[in-house]
């Protein structure tokens, strides 16, 4: 496992992505073997909320509103995402041990230099080791970040590119990433970009509501921090991105790979018949 050793935490915390900011910012770099890793399991597992998304749903802004509320948030640690691209422990090449041992450590560092409570915003690759990361972190706390499905595509389409059919199938990988969750774990808030948008304190309100010890800053402060471009100064900034959204063919394509998808599989068709991007968020409840 490799570790940065940096002069300006500060920076590091609040920079949209942390792993880029660490490759940056690096003085030295520490190579430790996974033997000599230590195990702080007990205070890393009850002091985290993870956050996870599809990407392209306002879970950068989130950490950055979070953030403003007293309690430390990181954006995109890059040993979740490793772990999460090898595949978990579903491949053969890790054992819960090792996935536990390797994201603890990680844990364990952003708790030394952040306090007593961290909120931690993964990648969307890390949907894929959504199991994994609940039996490292049972006592944790979950968020899940979605949006509704064509505003999300466009995003996505205006960051990437992308076919409609890819697209659409993104989206159900969301969808079920949310849906594997709640099966394994009832302590999970479901959040989407539009309730954000619209009441970002009722968001952090049900945040605090759901156990994340933030306090609610002054509408100032989130007024502020809603206007700054979440990804600003990353290739992901809003300037940088194409200006176009997808044609009305990619849409009508979109719409109908992602109809055909929600014939077939059962968490997506229930999220689009009932269209719950217009419903409030809930707590701990699966799909249907």
């Amino acid at each position: 496992m490799w570790f940065t050793l940096c002069d300006d935490l500060d920076r590091l915390r609040r920079s949209p992505f942390l792993y880029a900011a660490q490759y940056q910012g690096a003085l030295q770099v520490l190579r430790v073997p996974f033997a000599l890793l230590p195990w702080p399991a007990a205070r890393a597992a009850a002091r985290q909320c993870f956050i996870f998304s599809l990407g392209r749903c306002g879970s950068t802004l989130l950490t950055g509103l979070v953030n403003e509320c007293g309690v430390c948030a990181v954006s995109e640690p890059d040993p979740f995402t490793q772990l999460a691209k090898v595949g978990g422990t579903r491949r053969g090449v890790l054992g819960q041990d090792l996935f536990n041992l390797i994201a603890h450590s990680c844990a364990s560092s952003l708790l030394k230099h952040d306090g007593e409570n961290i909120v931690v915003k993964l990648r969307s690759q890390c949907n894929g080791s959504v199991e994994e990361m609940v039996r490292a972190f049972p006592a944790a706390r979950f968020v899940f970040m979605l949006r509704e499905p064509l505003g999300w595509a466009n995003s996505r389409y205006r960051a990437f590119g992308g076919r409609p059919e890819a697209l659409a199938q993104m989206y159900k990988w969301g969808l079920e990433s949310f849906d594997r969750l709640v099966s394994v774990t009832c302590d999970t808030l479901l959040i989407w970009y539009e309730d954000l948008v619209r009441d970002p304190v009722s968001t952090l309100r049900e945040l605090a509501e759901f156990g994340v010890p933030i306090l609610l800053p002054d509408g100032h402060a989130v007024e502020q921090t809603m206007k700054r471009d979440s990804q600003r100064d990353t290739p992901l900034a809003s300037q940088e991105l194409h200006t176009c959204s997808m044609s009305a063919s990619q849409v009508q394509a979109f719409e109908k790979e992602l109809e055909k998808i929600g014939s077939r599989s059962a968490p997506v068709r229930h999220l689009l018949e009932r269209q719950p991007w217009r419903i409030r968020k809930s707590i701990g409840r699966g799909i249907d």
